[in-house]
């Protein structure tokens, strides 16, 4: 999924960042993920990996397997999760992003035609 960051805050071992889903690319065990629904991201505190508000990202991984206090599923970022950031329209227009933010556009495409057979 691509998710938008919103905000960060201290889950007790845990930074939790609060997200909206920009794009679903593979449907999971989250049947209600859909563009506009939001969903919490764990990261353990000891992983030096931080998300930055308001960027945006592309995140790959396991379905969440815990709900946070408002019901919904939340999502723990393990070694096997991948995460790319996805720069903006205005940065992809520099010369020297342009071939990658072309690559990660036909990957993303690719991946919501294909699935898991990419």
């Amino acid at each position: 999924m691509v998710v938008q960051v919103l905000t960060q805050n201290e889950v007790g071992a845990f930074v939790g960042f609060e997200t909206e889903i920009q794009e679903v690319l593979l449907m999971g065990q989250d049947t209600a993920v859909a563009p506009g629904e939001r969903r919490r991201i764990l990261v353990r505190e000891s992983c030096t990996l931080r998300l930055r508000s308001p960027n945006t990202y592309l995140v790959m991984g396991l379905d969440g397997g815990t709900r946070d206090p408002q019901g919904r599923p939340q999502y723990l970022l393990s070694p096997q999760s991948w995460v790319e950031e996805v720069p903006s329209p205005a940065r992809c227009g520099a010369t020297r992003l342009r071939r990658r933010c072309a690559q990660l556009q036909d990957f993303r495409n690719r991946l919501g035609q294909l699935g898991c057979q990419l």
